[in-house]
């Protein structure tokens, strides 16, 4: 394509004659990362361009970091490194293999805490792969609930990836590994408590996910507190010793986790928007709906799964009418609906319009939906925090619905 014809913050529809730009997947930088197909394979990868604009050169390092790291271990629990190069404008990119999954951050938002030993599973994989990479002078930087997915292996095992590891660092000798283990330490919390750490606070009882709180074992809880550290704690100095310590105190490792199918919590957490300026007039519904509690979404499982759905993360937009844009992202999707991470605050009921890229072709279309249920973060937590929202699509097109229902029957094919 020649390059007049190219737009500034994005590669080439075909890059380097053989990968295929599917759909925008978000970045930090517009056009930066995509879902991409290889011409002579067909395998789908994800494509990370490191653009620069206007001499700013952030994108860029972080595109070689993570090359650099990926290329300087190997682990089953990290993401594999598939080809990297340059474009025509001398932009750095990597191409990795493709995820879809449930980010740790998305599950407990949806279910709230995780039963103990599947949350001390998980929290065993993400350390046992930072203990590889630490081993190789590589620390993560960004040990966070939103970049721990669980996922479907080729035999439908669920396992732990670890991903983005663009702020990765690769130092000349040991890994300074306090950045992570204190990532590792915060993960754990959330996947036991169902919500963030308040500063300053204490381990002590924080929920089993099993329905009221219920106390750690003393052991674990020693753990948890030396990981995550603070005033006076005995922290641990390597991730290999937290792994030995995981080992002796967690409770024994489930034979396979079994989260990707559970059902969000049923607590009564829906929320509703909050103030809005006075210069915004509430829809006349909106304001009707403020004089009765809010509406409570379906506890029956046949009516939230009567359709087929698959792991399928892209940015969503939802246009919620009276309050304007809600940007989030997908987690799932099936032909009447997607489970969409967002930060900001949707009331059940409401009629919105969702923006989002179809998982085939990466068109992107608007569809008319409404949400059927919101879980809040838990009430202890700051604001912020992840929400999850089920919006069922009320009208998809047929083209949404088709490429859809391919998609998910491709998905459950490759379980």
């Amino acid at each position: 394509m020649p390059r007049a014809q190219r737009p500034r913050t994005r590669p080439a529809p075909v890059l380097e004659g053989r990968y295929e730009l599917l759909r925008d997947v978000g970045g930090r930088v517009a056009g930066s990362r995509w879902e991409v197909r290889h011409l002579r394979t067909a395998r789908r990868s994800l494509l990370k361009v490191g653009v620069r604009i206007d001499g700013d050169e952030s994108d860029a390092e972080s595109v070689r970091r993570e090359q650099l790291a990926l290329a300087s271990f190997i682990h089953p629990g990290s993401v594999d490194l598939r080809d990297a190069g340059t474009t025509e404008r001398n932009d750095p990119y990597i191409v990795v293999e493709m995820l879809e999954g449930r980010t740790l951050e998305g599950l407990v938002a949806a279910r709230g805490a995780l039963p103990t030993a599947e949350a001390c599973s998980v929290i065993r994989q993400i350390a046992d792969v930072l203990a590889a990479a630490h081993d190789a002078s590589i620390r993560h930087g960004e040990v966070r609930p939103e970049n721990v997915l669980i996922v479907r292996d080729a035999w439908g095992v669920e396992r732990v990836k670890l991903v983005n590891w663009e702020a990765a660092i690769i130092a000349d000798g040991a890994a300074d590994v306090a950045i992570d283990l204190a990532g590792i330490g915060a993960c754990a919390f959330l996947a036991l408590a169902g919500r963030t750490r308040n500063e300053g606070e204490a381990v002590r009882s924080i929920g089993s996910g099993s329905g009221a709180p219920q106390e750690l074992p003393p052991a674990l809880a020693s753990v948890i507190a030396r990981t995550l550290g603070g005033a006076g704690a005995d922290r641990f100095t390597s991730t290999k010793e937290l792994v030995e310590a995981l080992d002796a105190a967690a409770p024994p490792e489930p034979t396979r986790l079994h989260l990707l199918d559970a059902k969000p919590e049923r607590r009564g957490t829906s929320v509703r928007p909050g103030p809005r300026s006075a210069s915004v007039a509430p829809p006349a519904e909106e304001e009707e709906a403020t004089e009765k509690p809010a509406p409570q979404p379906s506890s029956d499982a046949t009516e939230l799964r009567r359709y087929p759905r698959a792991a399928y993360r892209t940015p969503v937009r939802v246009e919620v009418p009276g309050i304007g844009a809600v940007d989030g992202r997908s987690e799932d999707i099936s032909e009447r609906g997607l489970f969409v991470v967002t930060r900001g605050k949707i009331a059940d009921g409401a009629q919105v319009t969702v923006r989002f890229a179809l998982p085939i072709d990466g068109k992107v279309v608007s569809e008319s939906g409404v949400v059927r249920w919101s879980r809040a973060p838990h009430s202890g937590d700051g604001g912020g925090a992840a929400r999850a929202v089920g919006i069922e699509l009320t009208s998809p097109g047929p083209e949404s619905v088709k490429q859809i229902s391919r998609y998910v029957s491709f998905m459950a094919a490759e379980k």
